[in-house]
């Protein structure tokens, strides 16, 4: 601390002083009078003074953002600004590693105030930097560092693959630390994702669309990994190609072919050469950089040679291949005679002994047009047209081989003005390339051309040079909108500058609300063009290949809603094309139904028991297709639940349960519409609630009888009773009451009467009942014994003789035997009889009272034996080892009981649930067998109480448990297979039961077809796993049903689409009907599938309004000829589809013109008017515009044969052709001009050629009417000129 000073005002001091050293904590100051002044003074009192100094750390600075992440291992360091002049000793640093270890940092000062800390990290992970200045902690400690090392990735690469084929590799970043993993496939432009494997492992896959060799980069917070970047060769197999194979090969010199092999064993590829005279010639072949296979020859004679290549034994497509050899040095070029301005330049070539080969004249390259004509064979007459000052080189090359003393060289002038020579359509599609030509662009820095989009955007397209004065201008418009387009050359606007184009966009048209429909109901949906552009929208509704009418109606801004009426239950198809260009997913298929159709039917409509499952079908037949719903709703308004489900012939069966009586509503809608009799009522009755009230113990003869049944507790039931005479005669009936049933009737005679009460047409449980029938004077007998018994076990029955005096008699009469019987008397006289059956079965019971049978005798007893009731496949086959039967929560159990041996009798069942609720079950039976059907419904212990007759059954009640639930909607289906698969290719998918718990047995799988059935294979790999295959045979829709535990699993049944095994980018359409047509004239398109495999060909053309009729020709070799017959002119869309995909080049734009018309063909100029030999201008213009689609020939004869016309236009597509002749002698001429083989207007022009001025005036004085056609046709040249 330096003293600055004490100043004495008054009794008080004042010191000022500064402190240096901030480190530390404290200082102290002796204080005393000032020394000149009071030498000897003692010090002041309480000097020294101690004092803390606290620092103001908020002015620090600390650089910290290079330290957030640094490389471990690697010297890391960052600095601190203190803005006062300290030393080292000021700043303390504590860096705290991952491990809790301290790093002790290298503190440098750098600068007055500036301290850089230097530090190495050694862990991976997180570390924590504490600053302190002057012992104080700088704001914002601690600072955190993450530490992380790349080096620590280890990467599992892949370095090869195939094209279209998913690539995968692995990374294991777990070591590394915290960061960022990138990966990139050739830079980004393939897309490649990843599947984490959890712990930072990574599995990054990619699918390459094209072969060669593909570099992978993988970097961690910026910083390659090791083994980054590495290259994967992908490797395309599709086939072995040689380019360039018809083109000519030069004689005695090394020629070479190149094979692309791609990726293919080069040396499994076989060549073999032969001459023309049949020698073979020998080649070499060695492997280039790029691996292709080239092969070297060297031909000694000229003429077709044959190259046969194969691999591996077999040709490849094409081969044998004809070479065809040439010399050019045989090629003779004459001097050019001729070198002004518009004046022809002639020359000939004689190409005789040169062989075969394409003979090519180029003037300046090829800019200047040249007219040959044939002297004879292989000697030509060349001429061309300097049409400006130039120096113009004629290059002859034969095969583009230079023939000998060429190029030649001739120098000529002129100049052209630049025009626009091709001129783009008016509208334009979205995203595709537009351009146009410019012609007369010498110099293409002198061109500028601009763009303006329609948001105003100015840019410049790209021009490309054609040739020496020809450019093509290109852009793609992203813009919807008016593009204008303007251009100037030398500072001067381009005649037919500027000019605009109108883009669209089919994609944009959007189409809504469009739904399922009713036959003979108006269907609606609704289409947006407003966001498409300019254009013309087109829509059309097709009903089994024809079109049907439809109404547009719009509703604004340039939507539309679309009506039409359907007459037929099929799919309707909405074809909509916007510019003749079918919008996004068109045609769109509409479904239409018809509910008439659809017919349900089964008692489970009209009636039902409580309790017990009913079931009815529906049967949708050709209804069209829709969704089918059904409801049910109880006699609460509660739902109640249904199932349906979908048999392989399209119909549905429809099971319920009922749980009260009532009245039920079952509601069926097909596409949401209520079919034929919907709603159906259902009266739900339970006949376990019907009472016998009132049941008399016997019946006397002639004596009314009544029985009573309760029915109020049973519900709406259809009842009804039938009484059975001994002698089997259907006893008449009365019944009265509503709830409470009387049933009246008067037995007519002795003995046993079966009593069966009926509800819903089914004996009432309990019934039939037999009631005897006796006289009241007579002894009579009663008992059980009478009525029925159990075979091996004593009957009993009492003979009361009322006090009569007589013998009696008893004989019991088995099915096979004779039955001994006891009599005993009683007390009371009455007599009790004892028997014991030995069989089961009817016995009749003879009673005789003093050799006179009683009243009822014989009577009849039901023997039967509740043990001889038999589970089919036996007791153990349903129970375990405790003697308990098994369930399942609401999986259905059924039983089977046989009772063939049981004797007459009718089983009856009762299940209690636990609580003591009864459980609803279903029992059926049929004859003899009885079939029990149940669900458990709550966990715990069940009771099944059987009886045969009223009957206990041995071994019962029957103790049934529920185990452990399997949930078969966690059975999961995947793979390709379930959805489509091609034929004669092996299919799977998976069925993965891991997670569904408990379940039993294996997967029950059928896939049916209309045609035939397939055959799945199952192989299981893994607990509940299953891999299912097949190999389908036949194409066409199949579907694929599978169950688990006799229960649908999944969207079971799936609908499966089998295709045949083809590749539609193989199939090539060409030829001229892919380009253009005629009204009315078949256009024609060569489609070859060979090489795309088996399927269907489909084809589709569709015009402005109407359908052009299509038809295939089928030349049995996999190709086939399209006739397409349009009907209407302007753009066509063609369609062409193999196996329902379009093919290369699908949808093709045709351009329909009308018919050739030769009598808009105008003929004009001097060369079809009389004229003078030494001046004659042969020149004259046939216009064609307006005329259609044709072509023009024009003949011309003189005086001594044919001449040969010179024709030309400016381009393509313009219709004015220029004619030109040279007549070399006066005479006659006559002119054809045809149009499509047929006569223009004036045609043929018969001219006369006269020699002098003097022989034309004196015709023409002497032929006024010549005179005059020639007076108007100088007019006509004037205004052409």
């Amino acid at each position: 601390m330096r003293n600055s000073g004490i100043e004495n005002f008054s009794e008080n001091y004042y010191i000022t002083y500064s402190h240096n050293q901030v480190n530390e904590p404290s200082s102290s100051m002796s204080v005393k009078n000032n020394a000149s002044r009071l030498a000897r003074e003692p010090l002041i009192e309480r000097s020294p003074i101690d004092f803390n100094v606290v620092v103001d750390t908020s002015q620090l600075t600390v650089d910290f953002g290079k330290c957030k992440s640094v490389l471990n291992n690697q010297p890391a360091s960052f600095t601190i600004d203190t803005k006062e002049n300290v030393g080292p000793n000021d700043i303390r640093v504590v860096i705290t590693s991952p491990s809790g270890h301290h790093i002790q940092p290298k503190i440098i000062n750098t600068q007055t105030n500036l301290s850089r800390i230097e530090y190495t990290p050694t862990e991976i992970g997180e570390y924590y930097i504490d600053i302190f200045f002057a012992n104080q902690l700088v704001k914002g400690s601690p600072f955190k560092c993450n530490v992380f090392d790349p080096s620590k990735i280890k990467m599992m690469p892949t370095f090869s693959g195939f094209v279209d084929q998913l690539v995968k590799f692995e990374v294991d970043a777990s070591q590394a630390g915290t960061g960022q993993l990138e990966i990139a496939v050739e830079n980004g432009r393939i897309p490649c994702t990843f599947s984490n494997q959890g712990n930072l492992r990574f599995i990054p896959c990619f699918t390459p669309r094209e072969p060669g060799k593909h570099e992978i980069s993988v970097k961690f917070n910026n910083h390659d990994v090791p083994g980054s970047p590495f290259f994967c060769n992908i490797v395309d197999l599709s086939r072995l190609t040689i380019p360039d194979i018809n083109q000519p090969y030069s004689v005695y010199k090394t020629n070479v072919i190149e094979l692309n092999s791609s990726d293919l064993n080069n040396n499994d590829i076989t060549l073999k050469l032969t001459s023309p005279s049949g020698m073979q010639v020998p080649i070499s072949r060695s492997i280039t950089p790029y691996n292709t296979l080239k092969v070297t020859f060297q031909p000694v004679e000229i003429g077709s040679h044959r190259l046969e290549v194969t691999y591996d034994g077999i040709d490849i497509s094409g081969s044998p291949f004809e070479i065809k050899v040439y010399d050019a040095s045989k090629i003779v070029v004459s001097e050019i005679k001729g070198s002004e301005v518009n004046k022809p330049c002639e020359f000939t070539i004689d190409a005789g002994n040169a062989g075969e080969g394409q003979l090519e004249i180029a003037i300046n390259d090829g800019l200047i047009k040249n007219q040959v004509k044939q002297i004879r064979p292989g000697q030509y007459a060349v001429s061309f047209l300097p049409t400006k000052q130039d120096t113009y080189v004629i290059d002859v090359r034969f095969n583009d081989e230079q023939v000998p003393e060429c190029p030649k060289r001739i120098f000529v002038r002129d100049f052209n003005s630049a025009r626009l020579s091709r001129q783009i359509d008016d509208s334009q599609l979205v995203g595709e390339q537009a351009w146009f030509s410019l012609s007369g662009i010498y110099d293409i820095n002198e061109l500028e051309v601009k763009v303006k989009s329609p948001s105003g955007q100015e840019f410049i397209p790209k021009i490309q040079k054609i040739n020496s004065e020809d450019c093509r201008i290109e852009w793609i418009p992203y813009e919807l909108g008016s593009y204008t387009v303007l251009a100037h050359y030398h500072g001067n606007t381009i005649k037919g500058m500027p000019f605009k184009i109108k883009t669209f966009d089919p994609k944009r048209v959007q189409v809504y609300n469009i739904n399922d429909g009713l036959v003979f109901k108006s269907n609606m949906f609704c289409v947006d063009a407003s966001q498409a552009g300019e254009g013309s929208l087109e829509i059309g509704i097709s009903c089994n290949g024809q079109y049907i009418p439809n109404q547009v109606k719009p509703i604004g801004n340039s939507k539309f809603e679309v009506h039409f009426l359907p007459q037929e239950a099929v799919i309707h198809y909405a074809n909509i094309s916007f510019n003749s260009i079918p919008v996004k997913n068109s045609p769109f298929a509409i479904k239409i139904i018809d509910t008439n159709l659809v017919i349900a039917q089964g008692k489970a409509l009209t009636s039902a028991i409580v309790n017990s499952t009913s079931s009815f079908e529906i049967l949708t037949g050709n209804a069209g297709g829709g969704s089918l719903r059904a409801t049910i709703t109880g006699p609460k308004g509660e739902n109640i639940p249904l199932k349906l489900n979908q048999q392989t012939n399209g119909d549905y069966t429809c099971e319920y349960t009922p749980y009260s009586v009532g009245s039920y509503r079952i509601d069926v809608l097909y596409s949401n519409q209520p079919i034929s009799g919907s709603p159906f009522y259902v009266k739900v009755f339970d006949p376990q609630s019907v009472e016998i009230t009132n049941l008399p113990t016997e019946l006397n003869i002639e004596t009314a009888s009544l029985i009573e049944v309760d029915l109020r507790k049973a519900g709406n039931v259809n009842f009804d009773v039938k009484i059975t005479s001994p002698t089997g005669i259907d006893v008449p009936v009365d019944i009265e009451g509503q709830g409470l049933k009387q049933i009246h009737f008067t037995p007519k005679e002795y003995g046993s009467y079966r009593i069966s009460v009926l509800i819903d047409e089914q004996n009432l449980n309990g019934t039939p009942l037999y009631l005897n029938c006796t006289d009241a004077v007579l002894p009579s007998a009663h008992g059980d014994g009478l009525l029925h018994g159990i075979e091996d076990k004593p009957a009993y029955f009492f003979v009361d003789s009322q006090g009569l005096k007589g013998n009696l008699e008893v004989n019991i009469e088995g099915p096979q035997h004779f039955t001994k019987n006891v009599i005993e008397r009683q007390l009371d006289g009455s007599y009790m009889v004892k028997y014991t059956p030995v069989e089961v079965g009817l016995f009749k019971i003879y009673i005789k009272w003093n050799g006179k049978e009683i009243n009822g005798s014989p009577f009849v007893s039901y023997v039967l034996n509740p043990e001889k009731v038999k589970i089919v496949g036996g007791w153990q086959s349903i129970l375990d080892y405790n003697n308990c039967l098994n369930l399942k929560l609401y999986e259905e159990k059924t039983i089977d009981f046989d009772t063939t041996d049981a004797g007459p009798g009718t089983l009856s069942c009762s299940i209690l649930a636990p609580g003591n609720t009864k459980l609803p079950f279903k029992l059926d039976n049929q004859g003899s067998f009885y079939t029990l059907n149940f669900s458990a419904l709550y966990e715990g212990e069940y009771k099944i109480h059987l009886l045969w007759d009223n009957h206990v059954l041995p071994n019962t009640p029957i103790t049934a448990r529920t185990t452990h639930l399997s949930d078969l909607n966690r059975v999961e289906i995947s793979g390709y297979g379930i959805h489509e698969a091609k034929i004669n290719q092996e299919t799977d998918f998976i069925v993965d039961g891991s997670r569904a718990g408990d379940l039993h047995g294996l997967p029950e799988i059928r896939f049916t077809g209309t045609r035939c059935d397939i055959d799945v294979r199952l192989q299981q790999i893994g607990q509940n796993i299953y891999r299912c295959s097949y190999t389908p045979q036949i194409p066409g829709a199949y579907l694929l049903s599978i169950k688990w535990n006799e229960r649908q699993i999944g969207d079971s049944p799936y609908k499966v689409n089998i295709g045949m095994n083809s590749d539609p980018s193989k199939v090539i359409v060409s030829g001229e009907g892919i380009k253009m047509g005629v009204i009315g004239q078949d256009i024609k398109a060569l489609i070859d599938t060979r090489r795309a495999g088996p399927g269907e060909l489909t084809a589709h053309c569709m015009g402005p309004q109407k359908v052009a009729f299509c038809e295939f020709f089928d030349h049995k070799d996999g190709t086939f000829t399209l006739f397409v017959k349009p009907q209407e002119s302007g753009k066509h869309v063609l369609q062409i589809k193999y196996n329902d995909e379009h093919v290369p080049g699908s949808p093709f734009i045709i351009k329909i013109v009308g018919p050739p018309d030769a009598t808009k063909v105008k003929v004009m100029g001097p060369g079809i008017c009389y004229g003078v030999l030494n001046n004659y201008k042969s020149k004259f213009i046939c216009e064609t515009k307006g005329a259609g689609a044709g072509q023009l020939t024009v003949r011309i004869r003189g005086p001594k044969g044919a001449f040969r016309v010179e024709m030309q236009r400016e381009s393509q597509k313009d219709r004015t052709i220029y004619c030109k002749f040279d007549p070399t002698e006066a005479g006659d001429y006559q002119i054809n001009v045809k149009w499509s083989g047929q006569h223009v207007p004036g045609s043929p022009f018969n001219v006369h050629i006269f020699n002098t001025d003097e022989e034309l005036e004196h015709f023409l004085r002497s032929n006024p009417e010549a005179a005059y056609a020639v007076q108007q046709q100088q007019i006509q040249n004037q205004l052409i000129s």
